[in-house]
């Protein structure tokens, strides 16, 4: 069997071991790679009724698309565009505007004078709509000035 790196193997669908999930147990062939050794805590199946998996953040990001004319279809207005670490926009349907402000690096970053400037005195938690985090962290982050690393938010202005 070819020997793959740890981070080139494929999360499993299940956390049964034989087959790996993608084939049938009775399959005559065996699968091309090997059984990453997580696949009991990390696999496909487990994300699906967890509200705080990779999963479950996609879920509600498409549920907001879906639910909300202003993520949808609003005017997208890029902030910040010359930052290195953040990525910060606007997206505006009538009087309603969020601001989407991610760090897209692995270290802490500040928060950009434009999006500061948008956001005045802070934010409260009823208005982060969705965090890579959750919304108390969010809120957190924006009074520090700061983005975790990886750290997203989206919030109403």
């Amino acid at each position: 069997m070819k020997r793959v790196a740890y981070e080139e193997m494929v999360a499993q669908f299940t956390r049964v071991l034989e087959k790996h999930g993608f084939t049938p147990a009775d399959a005559a062939t065996e699968p091309w790679i090997g059984v990453n050794p997580n696949h009991v805590e990390i696999n496909a199946a487990e994300e699906f009724d967890d509200p705080d998996s990779v999963y479950g953040f996609y879920k509600k990001l498409i549920a907001m698309r879906h639910d909300s004319a202003t993520v949808a279809t609003g005017e997208w207005n890029l902030v910040a565009a010359d930052s290195e670490q953040v990525y910060a926009f606007t997206r505006t349907s009538g009087d309603d505007t969020i601001l989407v402000v991610v760090n897209l690096t692995d270290r802490s970053a500040g928060l950009p004078g434009e999006v500061a400037e948008l956001l005045g005195d802070g934010v409260a938690e009823s208005q982060i709509l969705l965090s890579t985090y959750d919304a108390v962290h969010g809120v957190k982050s924006i009074a520090r000035g700061e983005l975790a690393r990886w750290e997203g938010v989206v919030i109403q202005l």
